[in-house]
C-alpha cells in the first residue's frame, strides 16, 4: 500500500531527479491532499515508484515499492533522518517505533519484530475475519454508517485481540472518538 513518505524519512533524493506529480502554483497538491489523500496517492505511485508531491513548500514522497521501502527503512536507514513533522506526533504516540531514531527506533524494531514474523501474521487472520463479522452483524441494511468510526473501531478491536488477547471492543469507541479528534487537530496544524 502506497505510504506518504515525507513524515518518515528525510533527505530524500534530489528533488529534480524524483517525478513530480502536476500541481497548481504555490499550493501544489494541498488541495487536492485535503479532498482525497487516496486517490491523490493512487495518481502519484501510477506516475512512479518514487513520486513527489508538493503541499505548498513541503516536498512529499510517495511509493508502494516495498523494495525501496526496506532499503530506506531498514538498510540504508542510518543515512536518513525523520521528519521534523513528527514531533506533531510526539504527544500523542510518545516515543515509539513512528517517532523514535536511531538506537532507541532499532531496539523498538527488535521488541516488535516478532509480532511482525510471516507466521504470526497469517495466524492473525482468524481473528481479523473473526472481528470483521463482528463488527458488519451490527450493522443494519439500509442505514448510514460512518465508515471511518467503524473502521477504527475495528482496527482497534484487531489489536486488542491480536496483541494482547483482549477484548477492547467495549472500550474501542470511545477510544476511536479520541484518536479521531487527535488525528483531525494534527491534520488541520499541518496543512494550515
Amino acid at each position: 500500500m502506497a505510504s506518504i513518505a515525507n513524515a518518515l524519512v528525510s533527505p530524500p533524493p534530489p528533488v529534480m531527479s524524483v517525478p513530480a506529480l502536476a500541481g497548481l502554483p504555490v499550493l501544489g497538491n494541498l488541495l487536492d491532499f485535503r479532498r482525497d489523500r487516496l486517490a491523490l496517492q493512487d495518481r502519484a505511485v501510477k506516475l512512479a515508484p518514487l513520486t513527489r508531491v508538493s503541499l505548498i513548500h513541503i516536498p512529499l514522497y510517495v511509493s508502494a515499492d516495498a523494495d525501496l521501502a526496506h532499503r530506506v527503512l531498514v538498510e540504508d536507514a542510518a543515512s536518513y533522518q525523520k521528519s521534523a513533522g513528527l514531533l506533531y506526533l510526539m504527544p500523542l504516540l510518545g516515543e515509539g517505533l513512528l517517532t523514535s531514531e536511531g538506537a532507541t527506533h532499532k531496539r523498538h524494531r527488535k521488541l516488535l519484530a516478532p509480532a511482525f514474523a510471516p507466521k504470526r501474521l497469517a495466524a492473525y487472520g482468524d481473528t481479523m475475519v473473526a472481528e470483521t463479522t463482528e463488527q458488519m452483524s451490527r450493522w443494519k441494511a439500509g442505514t448510514e454508517i460512518d465508515l471511518s468510526r467503524e473502521m477504527m473501531e475495528l482496527t482497534l478491536a484487531i489489536a486488542g485481540k491480536t496483541m494482547f488477547n483482549a477484548d477492547v471492543r467495549s472500550d474501542a469507541a470511545a477510544v476511536a472518538g479520541g484518536l479521531e479528534l487527535a488525528m483531525q487537530a494534527m491534520v488541520a496544524n499541518l496543512t494550515s
